[in-house]
């Protein structure tokens, strides 16, 4: 499919691996938990703004349910008060907890390291109560800041290679990574992050569009530095991520876009700021640079290897219908990273549910002819009801858990968790793996992007589902060798770990 020097790629994946990997260590004495960065953007230039107003009225909407993403196909399209809700409960502050003397502003979406480096962009149509224009969302002020005015959304889809689903939907979000916030702690491993984390939001957004009844779609193929032209942003510092499309009318109103002036509306830079050369090249090597090659990276077709689970363990998630859980935004509100889990089992039918719930079909544009997944689902299992104590491959088709090893493995978990105490009480660790190999061979190196993003959204709803049924959760980083060892997938690609738990009562 590619030419993509696929072994800068390798080199770029040893050598961010934890523990040890050399780009993790850039600057070795950079990190100070009690100084960081500035964690909102803020332009150079005063912006004309719009007030996003959050009714005080919560939707009553079962939060299992809207991560089905089934929605009504008929024409439907975001007010201005549907966009503040679906921006607010993606990335917004939901909480602002006070602890070591400081104030922390926390997110609707978890974040490595609480290091919010994910910003959001929308591309509108004339709509109820919003200009069409393009704008930035600024969480912190609970706002629009309006970048250019007009119809721009034809210039987006040009820049997906002539994207249609994004030519029937009257808004577009674009997903961005203002990396070095993140890299200050976690140095060119942040680049990575940048998957994990807007992942998490987008799985949030899917959500919140499934329960307003909005069509929507990831979009990952674009040519990224047409994208970022049109947003605005300088790629040495941010990075377009993805596109996320959202709603539907049989009438659009497309034209030409209007002249796009080139303009990097300049945010303030950080006094923390620094440069991560390496992050700036595997982009750059990731990068699709034409129509023709976001054309072609869409066709192609990646076919996973067909298994038939044996010695299995038949999981029996509720009938949709049957089930029940808390309402989408109350679990959004509420929801945060567990930091300390109790010695209980997990209920055999929950379990079920979130293995169900978490694992739903994404709409995308990477999924090709054959429609399956790209990552492999492990699942070590330390305490659930009715399912022996081991490891296990999960096959979302089929709602089975393959049995790998029986046996007693916390302390492993705690190895693969990087010695975290959380890896070893937790009652399930999820982790999900790609054919780094195979996947790059296919889809040359965005398959580096596409394989993290995939396990983020599916995460991200495994998030929502556990906190859905009172279940907690959180996201590990993880030691890549230990991982690829344990479920023999030597050299493959370790793209999210998430652990699962009841929440440990506060003494």
């Amino acid at each position: 499919m590619t030419n993509d020097d696929i072994e800068y790629t390798w080199e770029f994946h040893k050598n961010t691996k934890l523990p040890g990997g050399v780009l993790n260590r850039v600057y070795p004495d950079l990190y100070n938990s009690k100084h960081v960065p500035r964690l909102f953007k803020t332009y150079q230039s005063e912006l004309d703004t719009i007030e996003l107003r959050l009714t005080d009225d919560l939707e009553e909407f079962d939060a299992l349910h809207a991560l089905e993403n089934e929605v009504n196909q008929d024409e439907r399209f975001p007010y201005l008060e549907t966009i503040a809700r679906i921006l607010h409960y993606s990335a917004g502050i939901t909480k602002t907890l006070t602890f070591s003397d400081r104030s922390h502003q926390f997110r609707a979406a978890s974040c490595t390291g609480a290091l919010y480096h994910i910003q959001m962009y929308i591309i509108s149509a004339r709509l109820p109560g919003l200009a069409a224009g393009i704008y930035h969302y600024d969480p912190e002020h609970e706002q629009l800041q309006l970048l250019r005015k007009g119809d721009y959304r034809q210039a987006v889809i040009d820049a997906a290679g002539k994207n249609y689903t994004i030519e029937d939907s009257p808004l577009v979000i674009v997903y961005t990574s203002l990396f070095w916030i993140n890299a200050y702690k976690y140095q060119s491993r942040a680049y990575r992050h940048a998957f994990w984390d807007s992942g998490t939001i987008m799985a949030n957004t899917l959500a919140m569009a499934s329960m307003l009844d909005l069509t929507a779609e990831v979009v990952t193929g674009f040519v990224d530095t047409d994208l970022a032209a049109i947003i605005g942003i300088d790629p040495a510092e941010e990075l377009p991520l993805a596109i996320m499309s959202l709603g539907y009318t049989s009438y659009t109103g497309l034209k030409e876009a209007p002249p796009l002036v080139p303009e990097q509306f300049t945010s303030v830079p950080g006094e923390l700021q620094r440069d991560f050369p390496a992050i700036r090249k595997m982009h750059e090597e990731s990068s699709l640079t034409s129509i023709e090659a976001v054309q072609t990276w869409r066709d192609a077709a990646y076919e996973p290897i067909s298994v038939e689970p044996t010695d299995i363990v038949q999981l029996k998630p509720q009938s949709t219908r049957k089930m029940a859980s808390d309402p989408l935004e109350k679990v959004i509100a509420r929801r945060g990273s567990t930091r300390k889990f109790a010695p209980a089992w997990l209920d055999f039918t929950k379990f079920s549910n979130l293995m169900k719930m978490g694992t739903q079909p994404i709409p995308t544009d990477f999924y090709g002819e054959f429609g399956q997944i790209y990552n492999k689902v492990y699942v070590v299992v330390n305490g659930v009801e009715e399912v022996p104590i081991g490891s296990y491959r999960y096959f979302p088709e089929h709602n089975q858990l393959q049995s790998l090893q029986q046996g007693y493995f916390r302390e492993e978990c705690r190895k693969m968790g990087l010695n975290q105490d959380l890896a070893h009480d937790c009652a399930v660790m999820v982790v999900f793996i790609a054919d780094l190999e195979q996947l790059l061979e296919v889809y040359g190196n965005r398959a580096y992007r596409i394989a993290q993003l995939e396990a983020a959204i599916f995460a991200g709803k495994m998030y929502l589902a556990a906190y859905a049924q009172g279940i907690g959760a959180t996201g590990l980083t993880f030691a890549d060798d230990e991982v690829t060892a344990f479920f023999d997938e030597p050299n493959n690609l370790v793209s999210f770990m998430l652990c699962l738990g009841i929440k440990a009562k506060k003494s």
